[in-house]
C-alpha cells in the first residue's frame, strides 16, 4: 500500500491516501468556492416594517410581526425552542447582524437567544447564542451540541443589543454590541442559511442584515504536516496520525483523501479509515 503525504511517500500495502491542509484562507480543501449569494441575493436587510417576515421559514415555535416601538419579529416565552430560517443552502461565508431585546423569560432554567449559521436542519447547524449567563459558539451535529468557545455574560432584560455571527471559511466569530467576544475554528459545516433562535424567550428581533464576508487577506499556506504513522488496526480499518502543521494565523484542519477521493475532514491529528477494501492497492 502506498501512502502519499504531499511530496513525502511511505510504502505500505493496499491504500493511497493524500492528506491536505485546510487553512483559514480561501476555501475548504477539495471544495470549490461557493458564492454566498448563489440563490438569494446578498446583501440582505429586513426591518419588518411591511408587517410581514417575507422569505423567512418557521422551523419551530411561534413567530409573529408585532409593534414594539417599531415593527419587530417576535417569539413567545412559552415556546421551549423557536427557530426561523432565511437564506440559501449554498450560502457559505457570510455574517448576520441584528438587534434584539429580551422582553421576558418563560423559564429560570433554560434561556437562549441568538443566531444560527450554516443551518442544515433542526439537528445540524452552528449556534452563536446567549444561554443562561453564558455566551457560546457551539455546533449541533445530529442533535448533539458541542461548545466550541464560551464566556460568562450577564444579559439585561428590556435592553436592545446588537449581535453579529460570522461564518468565514473555518473561522467562527461572535460579536455583541460591536465587540468581538468569542472566536472558534471548526470544519463541520460548509454552507447553509442563517436563522434566529430562542428558548423560552419573549424576544423582539429587528434590523436584520446579512452580508458576504470580506475576501481573505491571509494568503500564506500552512506547512506540510510531518511524522505520518500508518497501521492496520482491525479488519477493514486503517489508522494514521501525524504531527501538527503550522500557520501564521491558524490551521483549521485537515482533509483526507484516498486515491484522489475525499474521505472527510478532521481537526484532530489522527484519522480512522473504516472503509478500506481488503486485498486492494
Amino acid at each position: 500500500m502506498m501512502w502519499k503525504w504531499k511530496h513525502r511517500k511511505l510504502l505500505l500495502p493496499r491504500l493511497l491516501v493524500v492528506l491536505m491542509l485546510a487553512a483559514l484562507v480561501p476555501v475548504y480543501p477539495g471544495i470549490a468556492p461557493l458564492k454566498a449569494y448563489a440563490d438569494t441575493a446578498l446583501p440582505y436587510s429586513e426591518n419588518f416594517e411591511s408587517g410581514t417576515a417575507a422569505g423567512w421559514t418557521v422551523a419551530s415555535g411561534t413567530w409573529t410581526v408585532v409593534n414594539d416601538g417599531t415593527k419587530v419579529y417576535q417569539t413567545l416565552s412559552a415556546d421551549s425552542i423557536s427557530r426561523s430560517v432565511f437564506g440559501a443552502s449554498t450560502w457559505d461565508n457570510y455574517q448576520t447582524t441584528l438587534s434584539f431585546k429580551v422582553n421576558g423569560w418563560g423559564s429560570s432554567q433554560f434561556q437562549t437567544v441568538g443566531l444560527l449559521s450554516r443551518y442544515t436542519d433542526v439537528n445540524n447547524y452552528y449556534l452563536f447564542t446567549y444561554d443562561l449567563g453564558v455566551l457560546n459558539i457551539k455546533k449541533k451535529v445530529a442533535g448533539v451540541s458541542t461548545v466550541l468557545a464560551s464566556t460568562p455574560y450577564s444579559l439585561s432584560v428590556g435592553t436592545w443589543h446588537t449581535i453579529t455571527a460570522v461564518s468565514d471559511h473555518a473561522r467562527l466569530r461572535l460579536l455583541l454590541d460591536g465587540v468581538e467576544v468569542l472566536t472558534a475554528v471548526d470544519l463541520t459545516f460548509a454552507a447553509g442559511p442563517a436563522a434566529l433562535i430562542t428558548a423560552y424567550g419573549n424576544v423582539s428581533f429587528d434590523n436584520v442584515s446579512i452580508d458576504e464576508t470580506s475576501a481573505p487577506t491571509d494568503t500564506t499556506a500552512p506547512s506540510v504536516p510531518t511524522g505520518v504513522t500508518v497501521w492496520e488496526s482491525a479488519y477493514g480499518r486503517v489508522d494514521f496520525n501525524w504531527s501538527a502543521a503550522s500557520d501564521n494565523d491558524a490551521v483549521a484542519g485537515y482533509a483526507v483523501y484516498r486515491d484522489g477521493t475525499l474521505l472527510g475532514y478532521t481537526s484532530n491529528l489522527y484519522y480512522l479509515d473504516q472503509s478500506v477494501a481488503q486485498g486492494t492497492t
